[in-house]
């Protein structure tokens, strides 16, 4: 079963560890059980010497209004996420954490998927101390969109923003299953359940928006379909037409979620 566990890591995770440039943000470690988990925080909307639209590291403004947990797909880095989608809220100062999952970045240890739900858990704890009772969102990207549901489910968010998101297990099954002679079910089992993105589906509450490339390539909208179908709390699903899995929104798709952050999660 290690072995296996091994298989099913190297083919899911394709981590990355050179150093890129982070531009206005700020780094901090995050320690939990076995080692540190990397997050990149920045500011957007309203620092204190920019005004309305800028940009800074977090730092010595006070406290944000709106905070913003992103977790990135696997070709994504925390270094290089950007504001959006707190450009919903242009009269609010967004906190923007960007966590490295481990073995991705400057986090440490190994990319083990059953590593990721205990370190994101230790980031969330540390977010949900910064906010100190403000609403924190959390976005996911394709396998960042599991630990996104993940969260969502354990730590009930005031809401969720999932894009692209993996079912991993029926993934491996419905697209390996053929060309490793019946072994992807074997390689499948080995998903940890809190990374079981149809399972944890079933367990959020937290409203979330679910946005969907119509031409995915990478994760067949078929597999998105059975997540947004599991999704236990209040949802809300936006088709990004001719969008492959990377794709930016068109412009008008862009309005529509930006419309629809501001109509599900309502603050004061």
């Amino acid at each position: 079963m290690s072995l296996l566990a091994r298989l099913a890591d190297r083919l899911i995770l394709y981590p990355t560890r050179a150093a890129l440039p982070a531009v206005g943000k700020r780094r901090r470690l995050v320690a939990w059980d076995r080692g540190n988990a990397e997050v990149w925080i920045h500011t957007a909307n309203g620092d204190d010497e920019g005004g309305a639209g800028s940009v800074s590291d977090g730092g010595g403004a006070g406290p944000a209004d709106l905070y913003l947990l992103k977790l990135s797909g696997n070709a994504g880095r925390a270094e290089l996420t950007g504001d959006w989608p707190a450009t919903a809220w242009p009269e609010k100062r967004v906190e923007i954490w960007s966590c490295n999952p481990p073995g991705y970045g400057g986090s440490s240890g190994a990319a083990r998927m059953r590593d990721f739900p205990p370190a994101l858990s230790a980031v969330y704890a540390a977010l949900k101390a910064e906010a100190a009772g403000r609403p924190i969102l959390v976005m996911g990207t394709s396998l960042g969109g599991c630990g996104a549901l993940y969260l969502a489910a354990a730590h009930d968010p005031a809401g969720a923003i999932l894009r692209n998101p993996a079912p991993l297990g029926e993934f491996i099954r419905g697209e390996f299953c053929a060309i490793t002679l019946g072994a992807a079910r074997l390689i499948a089992r080995q998903v940890p359940p809190p990374l079981d993105a149809v399972r944890q589906a079933a367990r959020a509450r937290a409203p979330a928006i679910f946005v969907m490339a119509m031409r995915d390539t990478v994760i067949p909208t078929e597999y998105q379909q059975r997540i947004f179908d599991a999704y236990a709390g209040d949802k809300r699903l936006i088709q990004l037409e001719d969008a492959d899995h990377a794709d930016p929104p068109a412009l008008d798709e862009q309005e529509a979620i930006e419309a629809a952050c501001r109509e599900m999660f309502a603050w004061p």
